[in-house]
């Protein structure tokens, strides 16, 4: 993997990430316009991008990972 390459997957990755942040404000209203105010709804959506975060950020150091490895030879 190539510089060029790497930053591709740094920038897929945080568009991904900034996508998810915008959604999550949606989410986090209802279709009305209001907040959802229940603790039991907003712990539910926030998981959901959380764990789609956790996946953003694996990319990252899997990338990097393979940037070092390809490399390193």
């Amino acid at each position: 993997m190539n510089n060029e390459k790497l930053s591709q997957m740094y920038s897929l990755a945080t568009e991904r990430m900034h996508q998810l942040i915008s959604e999550l404000y949606e989410d986090l209203h209802k279709d009305n316009g209001e907040p959802k105010d229940t603790e039991a709804q907003v712990i539910l959506e926030t998981s959901k991008v959380i764990r789609a975060l956790r996946s953003e950020i694996d990319l990252i150091k899997t990338s990097v990972i393979e940037y070092y490895e390809s490399n390193s030879r």
